[in-house]
């Protein structure tokens, strides 16, 4: 099979006719050269995972949770150990009814905030007996 590609040499466009083999070598390489995305700093990362986190919570707020959870989810990748983000995505989960993804995250908030789990426990249930109920199962 030969493949056809476009590439820009040199700031002018040049068409090809190589193998299949060959043009997988040669994107690989092209992809290997790409530059690596910039690494953020930790204090750059903190930054970003306040500014996301209020932004999820705006979502939160006018009851768009799945855009909400997107964003709460962006802020675990950057600052994993913020236990907030793991309560109110575990809110937003259960509010959907995925109360599977509620329960890991209220443990995860309950794992960071041993001695201020109060409310994630008693979500833990809500979610447990919710689940109970969904399957029929006498609590």
């Amino acid at each position: 099979m030969v493949y056809t590609g476009i590439i820009r040499a040199k700031k002018n466009l040049v068409i090809i006719n190589i193998g299949e083999k060959q043009y997988d070598e040669f994107f690989q390489k092209e992809i290997n050269n790409f530059p690596a995305k910039p690494q953020l700093t930790d204090a750059e990362k903190i930054s970003l995972a306040k500014q996301k986190f209020d932004e999820a919570f705006k979502f939160y707020e006018r009851g768009d949770y799945s855009g909400a959870i997107k964003l709460y989810t962006e802020v675990i990748e950057l600052n994993p150990n913020h236990s907030n983000t793991y309560n109110n995505r575990g809110i937003a989960y259960k509010n959907l009814k995925q109360y599977e993804r509620a329960i890991t995250d209220f443990q995860k908030y309950i794992e960071l905030k041993p001695n201020d789990a109060a409310k994630a426990y008693k979500m833990l249930g809500e979610c447990y007996t919710a689940l109970a109920d969904k399957h029929n199962f006498k609590v």
